[in-house]
């Protein structure tokens, strides 16, 4: 559809210059008859205007020679009114010389037009040029701005891949998009999301080594290529590529932090030149997809660390409360924080009792300060290890057990938390 509308639009703009170029041409012919044969004769009414508005006849053609001038450089830009001009000259010449009856005022004429109608194409094309290149700023803002939304829409890589491939397809009005991500690990391009192609090219493309064919070139180089004809073009290097007719293409690299992390390509059926301010704007388009894409990278990575500690910690969690051994935590204050159920039968507690209790209540007073040693040299530097005593326990029924106690700390940041 996007491709379509470039092409419709490129056709159409084709066929005004065409026209515009015989308009110009007939003008040029019209003018230059009556300025030489006095055969081809004006209107009646022009026969009491020239003499009225201070003119002769043949400085009135002069003048109108400005029409095809100005009218050539609100066509064809500067390259237009140097070539009309000098048409125009080469018309106006050698009457001004050879048959004027004044060919000094008559040359002096020819100049003031030529002056006249360059200055005033000048500034046609200039302002043209200046109001072109404020559309183009303010175009780049916009896309710039819709592929910033849409990939930060989401962390889920596929969807932001999705997402960045359909707004660079609709921004640069092309038939094809591919998005090729780097593979750390064996240094391959694979294809990672892609539009206008079917799937027998998507598989034909869904590897690429680094430095193979044009999404390889500029993996390895990091600089925007851009080719006028893929299917005829001496570095391709997929038979695909030439069945399925792709010709001009736009390929730059997708880059995070001077990094490369896949290629952004765009192509099409046809031929398009691909103008210096599209490349600057779709290799801007790369680095932001770029950065995304090392967003995604970190997301899922963050994900699946916190997937191996959920698991890890469930498994812990496990055989914490399925011990045999009983097992609590308490903190610097000796409240007993967590507890397993073997804790519970050994000490006739419930979980939720032994919650509300202190550690130090579970034995007899004696035992409290070998405890506190034990403890003691566990929290320092060099014995950190942990280490075994005997130990009373005082049941909640207030009967007692011979319990063999180990103590660590627990350690947080590089701190003793209990």
């Amino acid at each position: 559809m996007n491709g379509s509308r470039q092409s419709l639009r490129s056709r159409l703009t084709e066929a005004i210059r065409k026209l515009g170029f015989w308009l110009i041409l007939a003008l040029l012919v019209l003018i230059t008859l009556p300025h030489y044969y006095a055969v081809f004769e004006y209107p009646v009414l022009f026969t009491y205007i020239i003499p009225g508005i201070g003119l002769t006849r043949h400085t009135l053609e002069r003048i109108l020679y400005l029409v095809p001038i100005v009218w050539a450089g609100f066509l064809f830009g500067f390259r237009g009114t140097i070539i009309t001009s000098l048409v125009a000259l080469a018309c106006m010449l050698p009457r001004a010389i050879f048959i004027s009856t004044t060919p000094p005022d008559a040359i002096a004429e020819t100049g003031a037009v030529l002056l006249t109608g360059g200055s005033i194409s000048g500034l046609l094309a200039f302002s043209s040029k200046l109001l072109r290149r404020e559309r183009v700023h303010h175009a780049q803002l916009a896309a710039l701005n819709q592929i910033s939304s849409v990939v930060s829409q989401s962390l889920e890589l596929r969807q932001v891949l999705d997402n960045a491939i359909d707004s660079v397809l609709d921004v640069m009005e092309a038939d094809i998009a591919l998005i090729f991500l780097l593979d750390e690990e064996d240094g391959k391009l694979t294809l990672a999301s892609y539009r206008g192609v079917s799937e027998e090219f998507a598989q034909g493309v869904d590897r690429l080594s680094v430095g193979e064919g044009f999404n390889g070139r500029v993996a390895e180089s990091g600089q925007p290529l851009f080719v006028e004809d893929a299917s005829q073009d001496p570095r391709l290097t997929r038979a695909v590529v030439r069945k399925h007719e792709l010709r001009s293409g736009l390929i730059v690299p997708l880059s995070s932090k001077g990094e490369i992390r896949g290629t952004l390509c765009v192509a099409m059926h046809s031929y398009r030149w691909f103008q210096q301010e599209e490349i600057e704007l779709l290799t801007t388009m790369g680095n932001q997809i770029g950065v995304a894409v090392e967003n995604a990278h970190a997301y899922q990575q963050q994900r699946m660390v916190a997937e191996q500690l959920r698991v890890s910690e469930e498994r812990y969690r496990e055989l914490f409360e399925n011990a045999h051994d009983a097992i609590w935590l308490h903190d610097l204050q000796d409240n007993i924080t967590v507890a397993n159920k073997s804790l519970a039968r050994l000490t006739g507690y419930t979980l939720e009792e032994l919650s509300s209790i202190k550690s130090v209540d579970l034995f007899t007073e004696g035992c409290i300060d070998s405890i506190k040693e034990m403890e003691d040299l566990s929290f320092s530097r060099d014995e950190a290890t942990g280490h075994l005593s005997e130990a009373t326990l005082v049941r909640k029924d207030r009967s007692e057990r011979f319990v063999q106690l180990s103590t660590n700390p627990v350690i947080d940041n590089g701190k003793i938390v209990g």
